[in-house]
């Protein structure tokens, strides 16, 4: 008789459990937040510009403080710089 409480208590906990379990599934798209969608850096409307096809291959870009973009072309061995003013030159030759 133990055993037969026992497991309908088992049984109940069980049913009791898969179905909080259910609930708790279907309401979850309810409770989640919203995605806010990350802002761009670009501005809208924004169109990409060539500045130059001298270079082999760029990488690493970064910026100052300024807003200057500063970028490797390593089989040529220099660092460019980009400036706020739109003009392009030489950072560093002989980069290494």
């Amino acid at each position: 008789m133990l055993k037969d409480m026992n497991r309908k208590a088992g049984v109940r906990t069980g049913l009791l459990m898969f179905f909080i379990f259910t609930y708790l599934l279907n309401i979850q798209p309810v409770m989640a937040q919203p995605k806010k969608e990350k802002a761009s850096p670009v501005k809208e409307g924004a169109r990409p510009v060539l500045i130059s096809d001298q270079f082999s291959f760029t990488e690493g870009p970064s910026t100052d403080k300024k807003g200057n973009v500063y970028f490797t072309d390593q089989p040529n061995n220099k660092i460019w710089k980009y400036g706020t003013d739109g003009k392009l030159s030489v950072f560093l030759d002989n980069a290494g």
